[in-house]
């Protein structure tokens, strides 16, 4: 005779919430950025993974337990030489549920540039 063990009820929760938008918090929409070097920064859902788009050019990263999350673009070498750019950022929370995009657009101060 096999060995039975008592039947055992458990409820299960499913998250289905799609989480809303990270924020980016810079660069702010329309602003000017006057060094190459520099990082997105922004807030979102903690634990959940920050997709962010620059210029053709794909970054991940997680959000901190305080909710911040930033991304380098230091080494994205298209920005270097057009003027305006768009950044998109979504975020993926732990349970695989997806935001909607949020887009904001800066502009590289070409004078700025040329004298580094």
């Amino acid at each position: 005779m096999a060995n039975l063990s008592p039947a055992i009820c458990a409820d299960i929760t499913v998250d289905i919430t799609v989480p809303a938008p990270p924020v980016i918090v810079y660069t702010e929409k329309g602003k000017y950025v006057n060094n190459a070097k520099f990082a997105v920064r922004g807030t979102g859902e903690h634990d959940s993974t920050v997709v962010c788009a620059a210029d053709g050019k794909e970054y991940t990263t997680r959000v901190a337990n305080d909710g911040s999350w930033s991304v380098d673009l230091t080494n994205n070498e298209n920005i270097k030489y057009k003027m305006d750019y768009s950044i998109t950022a979504m975020q993926i929370e732990l349970a695989g549920n997806a935001s909607g995009i949020i887009k904001t657009e800066f502009c590289l101060d070409a004078d700025r540039l040329n004298s580094l």
